[in-house]
This record gives structure tokens, sequence and C-alpha cells, in this order.
């Protein structure tokens, strides 16, 4: 199995973060086939937008959280330091990343350092059901695309798709709208951290909005939460080429029309700095559709040698 080391000092040192939890320097984070880390996540990726948002809260103390879909282990290295967790449950449905994620936290942490760590494998939240586990927060950044089958987990990395047993299993009524726009996942998540959630828990969904926004407000106000939106931004998408041709024969199949930019559109950046919390939702979406273009017309641009970026949203959802 092919392994790499990638050292992200440089990463963290973009971060106000006081370091007790993690080791002031010379942290490698091992990724191997099953582990979705490229190096555009450093500088233009989900992290940057994630952390660049918690980086500017005061860090507080967290008991207990949830991660599902783990990835290298990144983020749990860093809500280990924000939030000064006692307690962390790891879960994927890859169980290729479970043994790597877990060494990349315990690796990197001082020696000193106190924490229940749980690497476990589950089909979302499953295993905290199962075994009547309830946590202050869950997070997710999970795909948006479905697998018809299970060979892209068999074959190793996976990227902006998924696999779900229980897309086998069982019959989950998901109302068209959200199955059309990509969303099924996400509702899935929502529906289970229900159960898994202690009394003013949160969950933190990071969503690409390729739809209106408006579709994804609806949903969690649809499965019972107060939907506030910490943060909307340009987010470059990464595996262009594979995940655009799905989302432009998707485009082909159905009455959708999914959104994305050029890379680094300055008119784009312009209008999500206008953004605040008290904004109309569809009137700001609206003015930034007339900027974006089609996944068809994204894949030509990609396939030209160019770069497309997506809005990426950073939401908390909160049981109403």
């Amino acid at each position: 199995m092919k392994q790499n080391l990638i050292n992200i000092d440089n990463f963290l040192k973009k971060f106000n973060l006081n370091r007790q939890y993690l080791r002031k320097n010379g942290i490698q984070i091992e990724t191997n086939e099953n582990t979705y880390f490229p190096k555009e996540e450093l500088e233009s990726g989900w992290l940057m937008n994630l952390y660049s948002e918690f980086s500017k809260k005061k860090q507080e103390h967290i008991d207990s959280m949830a991660i599902v879909g783990i990835g290298a282990g990144v983020e749990s290295l860093l809500f280990i330091e924000m939030f000064k967790l006692n307690k962390l449950y790891c879960l994927d449905i890859n169980k290729g990343v479970l043994d790597v994620a877990y060494n990349n936290v315990t690796n990197n942490l001082n020696e000193d350092v106190n924490i229940s760590l749980v690497t476990k494998y589950s089909d979302l939240l499953d295993y905290l059901i199962s075994n009547s586990i309830k946590v202050n927060i869950i997070y997710e950044n999970l795909p948006n695309l479905r697998l018809s089958n299970n060979l892209q987990i068999e074959r190793g990395l996976t990227t902006a798709s998924f696999y779900s047993e229980a897309n086998k299993k069982e019959n989950i009524d998901i109302p068209a709208m959200y199955d059309s726009c990509m969303l099924r996942l996400h509702y899935r998540f929502l529906l289970q951290a229900k159960e898994c959630l202690l009394p003013g828990g949160k969950v933190i969904c990071c969503i690409g909005a390729r739809i209106p926004i408006s579709i994804i407000k609806n949903m969690f106000n649809d499965l019972g939460y107060k939907f506030t939106l910490l943060r909307i931004g340009v987010v470059e998408q990464l595996s262009a080429e594979e995940v655009l041709a799905t989302y432009s024969d998707l485009e082909d199949r159905s009455k959708n029309k999914f959104l994305f930019f050029t890379h680094n559109k300055s008119k784009v950046k312009a209008i999500l700095e206008q953004y605040h919390s008290e904004s109309d939702i569809k009137v700001f979406f609206d003015s930034l559709f007339g900027l974006g273009i089609s996944a068809t017309q994204a894949l030509a641009i990609v396939q030209a040698g160019k770069r497309v970026d997506h809005l990426g949203l950073i939401i908390e959802g909160e049981l109403l």
C-alpha cells in the first residue's frame, strides 16, 4: 500500500491556535490510497474556509464530539485543539482510513494529552445509534454524489461520491427535491443526528452549494433544525473533471442546473463580502446565480486546463 507523509506545520501557522494539545512543530499527516487529501486542500479547499471561521471564535471547552467522514484526520486534530475535547468519535464507512486517521491524531498530540479517541467503521451515525451514544457536536463534510455500488470504495480513493449500505438495506423516504439536488446523504445525516445529540447539542455541516441555498435551509427546517449560516465562501472544485462529468450528466438528465464559477472570479467574492446574517438568502443567491456557469460549461473549462470554483457553506444546526 502506497503511503505519503505531508507536513502541515505551515498550514497550522495560519490559524490562531494555542497548541496546548497539538505538538508545537513537526506535525505530519500520513495518507494512502484510501485517504482523500489532495495538496490543494491546504490552499483553497474546505479546510481553509472551515478553520478561518472557527479560528475567529473563542476557543471553548466542549466535552464530546463526533466526526462523520474522517479522511486523514486533519479535522480531528484541529477540533481537538479548538474545543479541548475529552471524547472524540471518528466514524467512516471506508475501513481503509480508520487506522491511518487514528495514528495521524495520536502521533501528533502532546504526550500529556488525555483524550478518549474512538475510530469506528460506521455508515453515518449507525455506531452511535446502536450504542446509545450522545455527544455535544456532530460534524460532517460529506460528499454529494451517490455511487451505484461500492467499487470505488473497494478500489481506494473516494472524493465527491459516496456509497451507503443503507442504499441496499432500507427504504428511506427522502423528498424528491432534496434527492434530485444531491442532498440525500446530508438529509440522512440530519435525520440520524437527532438521536445522537445531547440537550443543547448542534451539528456542523459543510455542504457544497451548487444549488439554491434556500433549498438547503428548507431541508434543515423540515427536519426540525434552526439553520444558521456560519460562513459562505468560494471553494475550488477539486478532482474537477471527474466530479463535473457527473454533475454535467445529471444536468442532461434532469431540469436542475448546478452552479459553478470560473476560478477566483472577483465579482463573486465581492458579493460574498456583502453577506451578513440578516441577508435574504434567496435574493443573495439570485445575485450570485447570474455570475455562475453550469456544470457542463465548467467541465469544458476544466478540460481546457483551467480551474473552477463552487460555493461552500458551513452551517450550524440546532434542534428546535
